[in-house]
């Protein structure tokens, strides 16, 4: 029988390289400190199982074949469900102490927010621009507007932007407000050849020329102005399939596979 090529995991998760193991990921509560790679090599018949961060896995692939190919410096905001990041710096992915430097979406960018956060232990820039979050606010926003619409997903909010309803306009230009600091932040402190956009609510931003320019706009506006003047801020040329490139990627890296 042939022997299957390598196999990368991208999970939106603390994760141990080392060991194989799923130590903490928000949105799937049973994975906390799940020995993935031995489960997996059960199933598949190969130990040639890679596992990481998806932020990590989105900017390794943008940076490989896409938005940032043939850049040192790369960083990578994936807006979707929740908010994370990604880092290439000096041509090599940065994983931090512990695993988890893409955390953003735990930023505090309006202290007006921060004793919610601390009380609820929730991300606060996650909680402003992720896709369900957008939501939430749209529908407490009708709940409190006589005759606002309520939308039942991201699709509807964006398709409503797009008409010019109030309530779907409010949001989102509130929430790439907040999606501007973000970046402004990420290019102060990183000072890099190129920002990518990614993740499904990310490229939704994106794609739509008003709220992208609001974005450069902030960035140019109040990040460290040479940093500012060298940054691309550009969308990902993978879309959502960045992070499962990335994760071929990696596995093909760490088994020197060709």
């Amino acid at each position: 029988m042939e022997k299957i090529p390598p196999i990368g995991v991208g999970i939106p998760a603390v994760v141990s390289r080392e060991d194989g193991v799923v130590i903490w990921t928000p949105n799937i509560p049973a994975w906390r400190d799940l020995p993935l790679c031995s489960r997996l090599s059960r199933h598949l018949g190969t130990t040639d199982i890679s596992i990481d961060f998806d932020g990590n896995t989105a900017v390794l692939a943008e940076a490989w074949i896409g938005a940032g190919r043939g850049k040192k410096n790369v960083v990578c905001l994936i807006i979707g469900t929740g908010v994370g990041s990604g880092y290439v710096l000096e041509g090599r992915l940065y994983r931090g102490s512990s695993y988890i430097p893409g955390a953003v979406g735990w930023w505090a960018l309006d202290p007006e927010l921060v004793p919610e956060a601390m009380s609820r232990r929730i991300p606060s820039f996650e909680s402003l621009c992720s896709g369900p979050s957008l939501i939430r606010i749209a529908n407490e926003r009708a709940d409190r507007v006589k005759g606002a619409k309520r939308y039942p997903d991201t699709y509807a909010l964006f398709a409503g932007y797009d008409e010019g309803e109030p309530g779907a306009v409010e949001v989102l230009n509130r929430a790439i407000s907040y999606v501007g600091m973000g970046c402004a932040n990420l290019v102060t402190a990183f000072n890099p050849d190129v920002l990518v956009i990614g993740g499904g609510i990310g490229l939704e931003y994106c794609r739509r020329p008003k709220l992208y320019g609001e974005i450069c706009k902030t960035v140019n506006n109040i990040s460290q102005p040479i940093a500012a003047q060298h940054v691309k801020i550009v969308p990902a040329e993978l879309g959502r399939v960045a992070g499962m490139v990335g994760a071929a990627k990696l596995a093909f890296d760490d088994f020197g596979y060709q």
